[in-house]
């Protein structure tokens, strides 16, 4: 999930980083690459985050949310340990977090089992409800970690981070495209040959004006080609 919305994120910076500095290709790579470093900081920030929460997890189970202990309730609610197992109890479980059969095995054991196979039973309701409360926590908690480092701090640092380098960036935005240079090059190249020929053709005798225009045309010819 993680390598997945860095990705993206890397992805549209580059494409709006383009629309903006696409014709100063130095300006270009220097801002995506600032930018998309920028991007790895926080993503490696937010596995971070998220790799301390499973660890925090694993360390040692722990809730204070009243939905643990409803499922509880809910589960003994429907063993009835004062009385039989009620069916009509039964009858929508299936669609609880706890299933009909796993609530019939679990009521005949903690009902007419020997100690252990009780204290395996209510083991099991406690993870199950446990596990509930946890998946829950969990698939809240990392996206929203991760959301917060690789969209809305990037957003935050993005701007001062490229605006700090400014000095730098800023002579590169005279820089043109390559096909653009040459072809000022070239342009100014026929230029300086059509002052050449001018010149040559104000310095040019008015008695021989066809032989100096044709050593104008020569030069220029030559200069152009």
């Amino acid at each position: 999930m993680v390598d997945e919305l860095t990705a993206t994120v890397k992805k549209s910076l580059t494409a709006l980083l383009g629309g903006v500095a696409g014709a100063h290709p130095t300006l270009l790579q220097k801002l995506v690459t600032a930018s998309h470093a920028i991007v790895d900081e926080e993503r490696d920030k937010a596995l971070t985050l998220v790799l301390e929460k499973v660890d925090a997890e694993m360390t040692s189970p722990f809730t204070v949310n009243e939905e643990y202990d409803r499922l509880l309730a809910e589960c003994d609610a429907l063993i009835d340990t004062e009385g039989p197992l009620r069916p009509d109890a039964l009858a929508d479980s299936d669609h609880r977090l706890f299933p009909t059969s796993f609530v019939r095995a679990a009521s005949e054991d903690i009902k007419g089992g020997t100690a252990e196979a009780v204290m395996t039973r209510r083991l099991q309701i406690s993870l199950h409800a446990y596990q509930h409360v946890l998946q829950a926590r969990l698939f809240d908690c990392i996206p929203m970690d991760v959301r917060f480092r690789v969209m809305f701090k990037l957003q935050a640092r993005l701007a001062p981070t490229l605006l700090r380098d400014e000095t730098d960036l800023l002579p590169l935005i005279s820089e043109e495209q390559p096909e653009v240079a040459a072809r000022r090059a070239a342009l100014g190249d026929e230029l300086s040959a059509l002052r050449a020929a001018a010149k040559l053709l104000e310095k040019t005798p008015s008695a021989s004006p066809t032989a100096g225009r044709a050593v104008a045309e020569a030069t220029l010819h030559a200069a152009l080609v």
